[in-house]
C-alpha cells in the first residue's frame, strides 16, 4: 500500500497516510477536517512478508516480535 501525503485544509497540518488506492480522502489528525492530497517528490509502499520469505526476516518463523515461544494468533500478532 502506499503512503501519500495529505495537507488539512482546515488547520495546514501536514501528515502522511498509509491507505489502498480504493480510499479517496483523509481527514487531519490534528482538527478532524477533510484534507487534501499533496504532491510528494517520492511515494513509500509497505511490502508484506511472504511465507517464503527467505532468510529476509530476522525472526524465528515460529516466534513473534523476537519473542522466544510461537504466537497464538500469529495473523494479528504485533498489531495494535
Amino acid at each position: 500500500m502506499p503512503i501519500y501525503e495529505y495537507q488539512c485544509s482546515g488547520c495546514g497540518h501536514t501528515f502522511e497516510k498509509l491507505q489502498s488506492l480504493q480510499e479517496r480522502t483523509a481527514f487531519c489528525p490534528t482538527c478532524g477536517k477533510e484534507a487534501r492530497k499533496v504532491m510528494s517528490s517520492s511515494v513509500g509502499y509497505v511490502m508484506k512478508e511472504t511465507a517464503h520469505g527467505g532468510d529476509r526476516g530476522a525472526r524465528d518463523p515460529g516466534s513473534c516480535c523476537g519473542q522466544s515461544s510461537p504466537c497464538e494468533n500469529p495473523k494479528r500478532c504485533c498489531t495494535k
